[in-house]
């Protein structure tokens, strides 16, 4: 063995000593001076195996690496709940209508009224043949035949308790053209001094008229009997605009210092359209 690698080998040992007793330290001494490079390596090794020291802390973490590529899409979820819409008022107009768009059966009952139909829209093409019964009418629209018209049927009753003259009935006539009118009523006393009544058929501004007066009034209603007097008026109305109106106004008279409660019954006024029918019966 050279000097050098004995000096080396002794180098070792004295670092090891450090961990070892000091007998210990001076055995390897002696032993070194007599060893071979070899020999001492294989001590070294395992006097380093015998004092290992405690593990160092952990170094820091390297870098993050790059993000992998994405994973494939899932599956299609199910679809959420409709979101009810709303139609603001006004905003569907009949130019986004297509013609025959909106059926019969697309209309509620009763949503049609007479503001929203244009004048002159609906017309006796546009009305199912039987759909329009006599209840449908106003009462001075109902005829009993072409170009009849009368305010009500027979049987309506007014009581008369003063001689102030009082609208009994009222006919509004629907076409304009010329007409011949009767205004009709049964009169009869109740209670009081009976007297005359007089009852006034009158074309409101249509310059016609006629006056009825009948009576006395039989004394025997005070006696619990009723004896009715007929009152029949009639006149030429020669022209007249639609929506003229005929009133058929009465007022009694009383006989003595009581004034009578008066009765009428089966009120008519009773209208012929000359231009739709001439010299047809008129009866009621």
């Amino acid at each position: 063995m050279r000097t050098t690698d004995k000096r080396r080998g002794t180098a070792l040992l004295a670092v090891l000593a450090v961990a070892m007793t000091p007998a210990a330290a001076e055995a390897q001494k002696k032993k070194a001076k007599a060893l071979t490079k070899a020999q001492i390596t294989k001590l070294i090794r395992a006097e380093i195996k015998k004092t290992k020291g405690p593990a160092g802390p952990a170094g820091t973490g390297g870098p993050s690496g790059a993000a992998g590529a994405a994973g494939p899409a899932g599956p299609t979820g199910p679809a959420g709940p409709s979101t009810p819409q709303t139609i603001a008022d006004g905003s569907i107009t009949t130019a986004k209508l297509a013609d025959g768009s909106v059926l019969t059966g697309k209309i509620g009952d009763n949503t049609v009224t007479l503001a929203k139909l244009a004048d002159d829209s609906v017309g006796s093409a546009e009305i199912v043949d039987g759909s329009v019964a006599v209840a449908d009418l106003a009462p001075e629209a109902r005829t009993s035949a072409a170009g009849v018209f009368r305010n009500a049927v027979s049987g309506d009753t007014i009581t008369l308790t003063s001689t102030t003259p009082t609208v009994v009935a009222t006919l509004t006539l629907p076409v304009g053209g010329p007409y011949v009118v009767f205004g009709k009523a049964l009169a009869s006393a109740t209670s009081g001094e009976p007297g005359k009544i007089t009852c006034d058929l009158v074309g409101v501004a249509l310059s016609a008229s006629d006056t009825a007066t009948a009576g006395p009034l039989s004394d025997n209603a005070l006696a619990g009997t009723v004896d009715a007097v007929a009152l029949n008026t009639q006149m030429l109305v020669a022209n007249s605009n639609p929506g003229a109106q005929v009133t058929l106004t009465c007022a009694p008279e009383a006989g003595g210092v009581v004034a009578p409660t008066t009765r009428l019954t089966h009120i008519k006024i009773i209208a012929v359209h000359l231009a739709s029918q001439v010299n047809g019966p008129v009866t009621g």
